[in-house]
């Protein structure tokens, strides 16, 4: 199976920003993913109190490093760019509503039109749409980590950890990047934290596809479906 590759986000002015004037993809085809560089002027070429929400700038200033302010304004900003387009409306007329776990969601009118989720890592975003059903995307960047193993055990099956553990050194640090975002993205798309059990149906109810991303990164889009 190919794997998902991210339509581009480059744009450095508002005169540069196109919306998408299509819905996503519905039934099971793979969500519509987008990929946005952090740090690419956006921040400064939009008037960010015109287009994030109270609650929003109050969860910005919530952050201490600015590089967190600005990984969460340029992140929300896209959303909210993004959405509106897929419904025609003004990105700053956007309301949102969170479930038990943080993830966002339509609220009002436009509740349920679109399903939607957001990841970020490194110097990246990456946003995933579908019209259909509940989607979650993570991507990571394959920083090494001390104790790789120990955490492999705590999140693969004992099938995953054996298999991972038969690896060459070089392959297992790239494999549990690949295996650690498909698990957050299906937790995602189920709308439950990374720390809890998939129910057991779940395997029948997510789709995942690996996503094409720049070197070094690890990501994986899934959805939800009957």
């Amino acid at each position: 199976m190919r794997p998902v590759k991210p339509k581009l986000l480059n744009w450095h002015t508002t005169q540069n920003i196109r919306q998408p004037s299509t819905p996503p993809r519905h039934a099971k085809e793979s969500p519509d993913v987008w990929l946005a560089s952090i740090g690419d002027g956006l921040g400064q070429a939009l008037p960010i109190s015109q287009i994030l929400h109270d609650d929003e700038i109050q969860r910005r200033d919530r952050f201490v490093r600015l590089a967190d302010q600005q990984r969460f304004v340029q992140s929300r900003v896209w959303l909210r760019i993004l959405l509106g387009g897929y419904l025609q409306a003004k990105p700053e007329e956007i309301s949102f509503g969170y479930g038990p776990y943080g993830k966002p969601f339509l609220s009002g009118d436009a509740r349920g039109s679109i399903f939607f989720n957001i990841s970020h890592s490194g110097d990246f975003i990456v946003l995933a749409f579908h019209a259909a059903c509940e989607v979650g995307v993570d991507i990571e960047l394959a920083t090494e980590l001390p104790e790789i193993a120990g955490v492999a055990r705590e999140i693969f099956t004992a099938d995953q950890l054996k298999r991972w553990s038969a690896l060459s050194p070089d392959r297992r640090q790239y494999s549990f990047f690949e295996q650690w975002t498909k698990r957050e993205a299906s937790l995602k798309a189920l709308g439950i934290g990374f720390g809890a059990t998939p129910p057991e149906q779940s395997e029948t109810q997510i789709s995942t596809r690996r996503l094409e991303l720049p070197p070094g990164y690890s990501g994986t889009v899934a959805w939800q479906h009957g």
